[in-house]
């Protein structure tokens, strides 16, 4: 069994759940990548992921993750530009943001999906339906 035979059914049940198995417009040209987020950590700079899991998805699944993640981010993204553009993206700049600001940042941050956070979600359901199965 291929990894994404493995996952499928629990990813629908990912996307499903999360509103994504519908039609979406497409991404603009030049749009942020799914997955790539604003303000996010990579793996070797601070909190992040350390491990990587590849799986070629089939467009039934992967159109509406792409797309889902992208729209559904869009808001949060163009908060957190505008938010840079008013406050910089230098620490000690930073700094002086008021706490109300601050909360601000963290909560459009916060609510950030990546296609990773999803399939890892997908994963673990997957993981555990296979230890749990008779």
């Amino acid at each position: 069994m291929t990894r994404w035979r493995a996952l499928a059914p629990a990813l629908h049940a990912e996307l499903e759940q999360r509103g994504y198995l519908r039609p979406w417009p497409p991404i603009p040209a030049g749009g942020q990548p799914a997955g790539q987020t604003l303000g996010g950590t990579a793996p070797h700079r601070g909190t992040g992921l350390t491990a990587r899991l590849c799986v070629t998805l089939p467009d039934t699944l992967a159109v509406p993750l792409h797309h889902g993640v992208y729209w559904t981010n869009l808001p949060h993204l163009q908060a957190l530009e505008a938010w840079t553009d008013r406050w910089g993206t230098d620490p000690a700049t930073r700094r002086t943001a008021p706490p109300k600001a601050l909360a601000e940042r963290d909560h459009h941050a916060g609510s950030i999906t990546t296609t990773g956070q999803i399939i890892r979600t997908a994963l673990t359901h997957t993981l555990h339906n296979a230890h749990t199965a008779p």
